[in-house]
């Protein structure tokens, strides 16, 4: 039963937590001569590459000119990503090391050793080698729960001191 519960609940808590991640990474504010669409787009690829989902295309509904903003910023996604996750505070690599693992876990629950063979699968293998030894425990539903009670003690001290 606590098997399905977190394979139901799990990519709704993921949701959450990218547009925390976002909230966050917004909030730091875009650097000088950089406008904030193309710094949202930063932003929005950057926490899609650091939860295990690659470097996305843009979809149908993008904006054309957003769309161009993507195409231009993704080569450099991974190197900023890097350089982030080194200058991040410990609780927002820990954040991202223990969704990195619970999509891994989820994962392998509905999909089966199969699945660390897809592209994902790898993407996330990678991003945990580089990222996972600063935290070895092992992530469980209870400890994702408190990472996502985090995130939204984070967003919601955003809101409170008018950032964002």
């Amino acid at each position: 039963m606590a098997k399905n519960r977190v394979i139901v609940e799990f990519p709704k808590k993921l949701i959450f937590i990218q547009r925390g991640l976002f909230q966050i990474l917004v909030s730091l504010n875009a650097p000088p001569g950089v406008s904030q669409d193309e710094y949202s787009a930063f932003c929005a690829q950057t926490v899609n590459y650091l939860t295990g989902m690659g470097l996305t295309e843009p979809g149908d509904k993008v904006p054309p000119d957003m769309k161009v903003i993507i195409k231009r910023i993704q080569p450099i996604i991974p190197e900023q990503s890097r350089q982030m996750m080194v200058g991040a505070n410990k609780e927002f690599r820990q954040i991202v090391v223990y969704t990195l693992r619970m999509r891994f876990v989820v994962n392998q629950m509905l999909h089966g050793v199969e699945w660390y063979k897809t592209v994902e699968g790898k993407n996330i293998e990678g991003l945990l080698q580089q990222y996972g030894a600063e935290f070895p425990e092992q992530v469980s539903a209870k400890m994702f729960d408190e990472v996502v009670a985090r995130v939204f003690n984070q967003v919601n001290s955003l809101k409170t001191h008018g950032t964002n």
